[in-house]
């Protein structure tokens, strides 16, 4: 039997169009996916023997030297020709019909090496590797330990071709070699009735039965060819989409994605004759010309890997347990506030074979970059299993049974915690030793308090303190601090107790703990603290040697509402309240409220009151009369000049 394009009709089956779903996925960042899919799964096949080493060469081919070319195009013409009007589907079928019309049409190589080869090529039998990767969508036969999940990623090479057509050409550590051609086009009718419809997908192999042509190899680009014993496959796209910057965003990704498999000397990567590999990665990712286009945060993120993984003494290395499944490797490296423009202030998260997932933002305040590396085991086969086929997210809904999702819940959560808890010893740990920063934890990430890891107890209470929606005062806080107040009780700050309405709407604009404005900013007199604070004693009376008060006594005011606004224009915040007192001599302490909601204390250094001069003292505003029912409007300003997330307590001396 003869190679011959064959598209088979549907059965009187469903239509599909041009954009199935397993396309739109890449065509958000077609190169981006491309240099994932194809290293992951390159990766998967290493031998054991070495890096794995992959090319990426782009070449021209005259229109004749296409393998069935002139069937092909005849497909491409009944796509062209059925739906060439259509809004959604007609400018990409129009593509289609001017590449594969060109006398010559840009292709792209990409062969990987140190591979085992497509096993399976010579007896083309179901779960074997060349029959997987071919003839298979939505299924993944991949062990445990591999990079793939879904089966769709081999969607992302055609989302790249600009004529939807790959052939896949393999030498196997076997000694199995053959070749196969896969375009994904759309169905057309294919009698003249209309009724019976082509499938979209069709094969370029021996007869109908679209059997790979094996022993031998396919050499599309004339200038490559393969020695004996150089096990590996052979990627052709056809009609390759020459981008804008393809190259460096090519590169880009590589790097983002698989900076520590570089870095560990386990791949080693050449796009059109730029090697990348253990030994290039400084001078390339230095060179400020070698990614044009991209942005500063972008550019922060990928030397911040690199940095983690190749830093001095400053990169701290904690090793932390997920309970169950075993440890993660974390990187942290703070920076002083002179450095704190290389920050990324988020933790890159990567899993085996050592591709970057995701990120966690775990603290903002502190500046720091980090990264998590989970190795391969049981914890990187659960994580595995709830990614996307993107490779770019965990999700539990993705498991099937309900207790599973459960589980894989604890899982995400116990993996950030850890994340959060080892950025938090190497920050305090970096404070401690270079600074005397008085409330640091203020800007240290948050930790689930849901969660008891390492045999610790409760986390605690929850916080009051609200950041979104509106705040109804509870009526019996301010009775129950009138009543602690009088019997000379201990007052904590946690006395407002605030209702809080899940309105949507908020009522004021702060600075939130990044230093933007946000819309939140209502906080009620008294506050109140994650971490509880001490006790707040009577602090301006004196005692007898008895410990017995005598003189004034400074009480704190609860069940006031107050809004903190940062004035951009005078460069000050601006506090309101209504008063519900009558005092003839109070003070305004202001909080800076951290990541988790502890609060610390913040030094004023001038104020106002409705434009009249206030007094500060050693960082407190005082000598405010306040009177029932009278709206006030201070102005003031702190020491340092920072934005953050704000929170106040009113006392009244008696």
């Amino acid at each position: 039997m003869e190679l011959q394009w064959y598209f088979p009709d549907n059965g009187n089956g469903m239509e599909f169009g041009l954009e199935t779903g397993d396309i739109d996925i890449f065509k958000k960042d077609p190169i981006g996916s491309l240099a994932r899919e194809i290293c992951q799964n390159s990766i998967d096949a290493n031998r054991g023997t070495g890096a794995t080493k992959i090319e990426f060469k782009p070449f021209k081919v005259k229109r004749e030297d296409i393998p069935g070319i002139d069937d092909l195009a005849n497909q491409i013409e009944k796509c062209y020709e059925y739906r060439k009007n259509d809004k959604k589907e007609g400018a990409a079928i129009a593509t289609l019909h001017s590449t594969i019309n060109s006398d010559e049409i840009n292709c792209l190589r990409i062969s990987d090496y140190n591979t085992t080869g497509l096993i399976g090529v010579s007896r083309f039998e179901r779960g074997m590797p060349f029959y997987n990767l071919t003839k298979t969508s939505g299924t993944s036969f991949k062990r445990a330990g591999c990079g793939g999940s879904k089966g769709i990623g081999k969607a992302a090479a055609f989302v790249a071709s600009n004529a939807r057509t790959v052939f896949y050409s393999t030498y196997t550590e076997d000694e199995e070699k053959g070749y196969i051609g896969i375009a994904k086009l759309r169905s057309v009718p294919i009698d003249e009735h209309g009724y019976k419809m082509s499938v979209a997908e069709g094969y370029y192999g021996i007869g109908k039965e679209s059997f790979p042509q094996r022993d031998k190899e396919l050499e599309l680009d004339k200038t490559f060819h393969r020695e004996a014993g150089n096990y590996g496959t052979d990627l052709y796209l056809i009609g390759f989409g020459h981008r804008e910057n393809w190259k460096t965003d090519l590169i880009f990704k590589l790097l983002d994605s698989f900076m520590v498999a570089f870095s560990k000397g386990l791949l080693e990567v050449t796009v059109d004759n730029i090697v990348i590999n253990k030994s290039s990665l400084k001078s390339i990712i230095r060179d400020n010309t070698s990614f044009p286009g991209k942005s500063e945060s972008s550019l922060k993120s990928l030397k911040a890997q690199y940095e983690l993984l190749t830093g001095d003494d400053g990169v701290k290395i904690i090793e932390k347990e997920i309970k169950d499944y075993g440890s993660v490797t974390i990187y942290v490296q703070p920076y002083s506030p002179g450095e704190a423009y290389r920050a990324t202030c988020a933790c890159d998260i990567i899993r085996y074979p050592y591709m970057k997932i995701t990120s966690y933002s775990a603290g903002r305040l502190i500046p720091y970059s980090a990264m998590c590396i989970v190795e391969n085991g049981d914890l990187n086969e659960a994580l595995r299993q709830m990614e996307n086929a993107e490779h770019t997210d965990w999700a539990p809904e993705r498991l099937e049974e309900d207790t599973d999702r459960k589980h894989g819940a604890t899982i995400i959560r116990s993996l950030k915690n850890q994340i959060s808890r080892a950025i938090n010893e190497a920050i305090k740990t970096e404070v401690g030793e270079k600074t005397d920063i008085v409330g640091a934890g203020a800007y240290l990430p948050s930790v689930d308090n849901d969660e008891v890891v390492d045999g610790e107890g409760d986390a605690g209470a929850a916080n009051e303190f609200t950041h979104i929606g509106k705040v109804r005062t509870n009526e019996c806080a301010r009775d129950k601090a009138e009543k602690e107040n009088n019997d000379g009780e201990e007052i904590h700050r946690s006395i407002s107790a605030s209702v809080i309405e899940n309105t949507g709407t908020p009522d004021a604009e702060i600075t939130t703990p990044e230093g933007d404005v946000g819309n939140t900013g209502i906080h009620n007199g008294g506050g109140s603290s994650g971490d509880h604070g001490s006790a707040l004693n009577p602090t301006d009376a004196t005692t007898d040697p008895n410990g017995n008060k005598k003189g004034r006594i400074r009480k704190l005011l609860g069940g006031m509402r107050t809004r903190n606004i940062y004035d951009k224009n005078k460069s000050c915040f601006v506090m309101t309240f209504t008063s519900q007192y009558n005092e003839d001599d109070c003070e305004i302490v202001i909080k800076e409220i951290g990541e988790s909601s502890d609060t610390y204390d913040v030094t004023v250094i001038s104020a106002t009151i409705d434009g009249k001069p206030c007094l500060v003292e050693k960082g407190v505003i005082k000598g405010i009369v306040l009177r029932a029912g009278e709206k006030y409007s201070i102005f003031y300003n702190v020491q340092n000049g920072g934005r953050f997330a704000t929170g106040v307590d009113i006392y009244a001396n008696r």
